[in-house]
């Protein structure tokens, strides 16, 4: 039985479809949860005609990287100096997150994630302490109604956790999948594996197991990689490969990112977090040999689950990098940047999908694949001249997104969140950040600074 048919009639569409390319006024036609055409005009029967004159449509965003159980700590780690509080202040909390915990962060997250147009996740979830946990955490991706990835953390070695054995996180991960994600290919909810963290003193012989383990499950991986030499490493080992998902890598090497672009492996790049901590220079090398980028909120108790102000500040900082550069060479300011605005914004939408397996169903707006779409108004002066990406980017953002569908059905319209009680959401939050900020907890960093090193495993 076909579903209701929806017809966006007017708007300016930027499909990131390099076959249908952009449309200064076009329709779209919805049936149940896929796009049915894409065109200039549109005239069929249908349940319901929307006017998106003054308006542009986009594909649904896309974050490749977030912790979503740390919704209810947003603000804990607004310092100059991140990285030292976030690691011993933040990321150790989850020993005292219990699973009804890490249920209410990422349902909160996940609606904030929605409301500024990201219509899928990626939850790299860190905090499995118990079986609940994981459950909780995909309850809180399906009850949001986001499209999630549940990122299931095999690799967190650390007191906290109850699987003693990695036989036995195995096993655990193994049962999420078939039992709580139940990923069928045509839900809203998938999986993939969050890999050890070398801090923790996992060894090639462990990655090895986890990348066999996840390979034979026809799991895609991702993982943190923050560390000299890990790609080399990986690569070494024989292990690197497209379905892998690296996030920061803000120490690869221009030789890494060769090798990753032969590879065809994609970065999830962490634009705030980035750049509060390191230069982020392999950005614009990464860029340059084709390796395919994606953006990610990373940490929301440092800013907003917001991906449209992520793309605009690795926009501006790019083209600050290409001032730098232009300035050291004695060269005149360039006229084309190194990255593009709809460079930046097709590693938010399909770029993105393709990195964690899913341009076959969303990432653009083509007929056929989920109706994963943003209205976005136009702000009160009106468009902007020039490429429609430049006035996404630099002229608008979340403050104007309208509506936002995800797999064909209304989340938000006309400005507000749909079914969603705010003063119960905010309650939520607030009673979780009350009862954990309550419990007893020692700041202190899981391992020392700096972290484990990958020169050791690597040949010369």
């Amino acid at each position: 039985m076909a579903g209701k048919r929806i017809l966006f009639k007017g708007a300016h569409l930027v499909t990131m479809d390099d076959t249908l390319g952009d449309f200064e006024v076009g329709d779209v036609l919805i049936e149940g949860r896929e796009i049915a055409a894409v065109a200039a005009q549109i005239d069929e029967p249908v349940d319901e005609v929307v006017d998106a004159t003054d308006q542009i449509i986009i594909p649904g965003l896309i974050d490749t990287h977030i912790h979503m159980w740390e919704m209810p700590l947003r603000g804990m780690s607004h310092t100059i100096n991140h990285p030292v509080q976030y690691f011993s202040y933040v990321y150790p909390r989850r020993g005292v997150f219990e699973a009804e915990d890490v249920y209410v962060g990422v349902y909160a997250c996940g609606l904030e994630l929605i409301s500024n147009g990201t219509t899928t996740v990626l939850d790299f979830c860190h905090c499995v302490n118990t079986r609940p946990h994981a459950e909780q955490a995909v309850k809180g991706l399906r009850d949001s109604g986001i499209r999630g990835v549940h990122g299931h953390s095999i690799g967190v070695r650390s007191p906290l956790v109850e699987f003693a054995s990695d036989d036995q996180r195995f096993a655990d991960a193994e049962r999420v999948r078939e039992e709580v994600v139940q990923d069928d290919g045509d839900g809203l909810l998938s999986m993939m594996i969050g890999l050890s963290e070398r801090q923790h003193g996992a060894d090639m012989e462990l990655f090895k197991r986890e990348i066999d383990f996840a390979r034979h499950h026809n799991m895609r991986m991702t993982l943190h990689s923050l560390q000299e030499l890990h790609v080399t490493a990986l690569h070494q080992a024989g292990l690197l490969g497209s379905d892998m998902l690296p996030v920061h890598c803000t120490q690869a090497s221009r030789e890494e990112l060769d090798i990753m672009a032969k590879f065809e492996v994609p970065i999830s790049f962490a634009v705030a977090c980035g750049f509060k901590r390191e230069a982020s220079t392999m950005i614009r090398w990464a860029a340059e040999r084709g390796v395919q980028l994606t953006w990610s909120c990373d940490v929301a108790t440092l800013h907003d689950p917001n991906l449209f102000a992520q793309m605009k500040l690795v926009y501006d900082m790019e083209q600050h990098y290409d001032a730098i550069e232009d300035r050291m060479n004695a060269m005149t300011p360039r006229s084309t940047p190194t990255l593009s605005a709809r460079d930046v914004l097709r590693g938010g939408t399909i770029g993105a999908a393709k990195a964690i397996g899913m341009e076959h169903r969303i990432g653009s707006i083509t007929p056929g694949k989920q109706a994963d779409l943003v209205i976005m108004d136009l702000p009160l002066a009106g468009p902007s001249l020039g490429d429609v990406c430049n006035h996404i980017l630099l002229q608008s953002g979340a403050r104007d997104v309208n509506s936002v569908l995800i797999a064909g059905e209304f989340r938000k319209r006309d400005g507000e969140m749909l079914n969603i009680d705010r003063a119960r959401v905010r309650r939520m939050v607030a009673e979780v950040r009350e009862r954990v900020l309550a419990r007893p907890f020692t700041p202190k960093a899981e391992w020392p600074f700096p972290p484990h090193n990958w020169s050791t495993v690597v040949n010369r």
